[in-house]
């Protein structure tokens, strides 16, 4: 059991609790199960994939089936893009950001790779874009900070926030194929259905 100086008086594991149990009973801590700055990512980057406009059928607050007609409105991309940006003091996106889709695409991938950072969405995102091979798996261009370097500086080792790229030897060996995007159906699965096919690379 950890210490429990080394926790915030507000955290579930705090007060020296022995058990996650206890813990959780005595101090409960919300659990965020998904975050209301992706949701607002994920809506912008719909929107901005609208071409013409669309009606679809959707529910309103009471239930009752309604249609409701969406095309790729710029004030309400800005609208929701900038509450992610404002809430940390970043200027918002303007008109010329969104004047194109495919630019203002690159401007919410970049966002969703900041906010989302270590959450496990980039993973998923680059698959959904189909950049995977591209941007992450087989890329020559992997950068970082210099984690040789000391950040202290007491050594007078200078540099450990300089962006570097990344050039060891284990991280480079690294494959990536197509078929890794999809895994393999398990055989078992396939007896079920005999006309399913395995994806794409795999053997069946």
């Amino acid at each position: 059991m950890f210490p429990s100086n080394t926790f915030h008086p507000d955290d579930s594991w705090a007060n020296g609790k022995g058990s996650v149990k206890g813990a959780f009973v005595t101090s409960p801590k919300p659990f965020p199960i998904i975050r209301y700055g992706e949701v607002l990512l994920e809506y912008v980057e719909a929107l901005n994939r609208v071409e013409g406009t669309v009606t679809v059928e959707v529910s309103d607050n009471t239930g009752t089936l309604i249609e409701e007609t969406v095309s790729r409105d710029p004030a309400e991309m800005a609208k929701y893009f900038n509450m992610i940006r404002y809430r940390v003091g970043l200027p918002g996106v303007d008109a010329n950001d969104m004047a194109e889709a495919d630019n203002f695409e690159k401007i919410i991938r970049n966002e969703r790779q900041v906010e989302l950072f270590n959450e496990g969405y980039r993973y998923f995102d680059t698959r959904r874009w189909g950049t995977y091979l591209d941007e992450d798996a087989n890329s020559s261009n992997w950068r970082g900070l210099d984690v040789t370097k000391d950040r202290t500086n007491a050594n007078g080792n200078e540099g450990f926030w300089n962006i570097v790229t990344i050039d060891q030897q284990n991280i480079r060996d690294r494959v990536a194929l197509p078929k890794m995007v999809f895994m393999p159906i398990r055989h078992d699965e396939l007896l079920k259905v005999p006309a399913m096919d395995q994806n794409p690379g795999w053997d069946r």
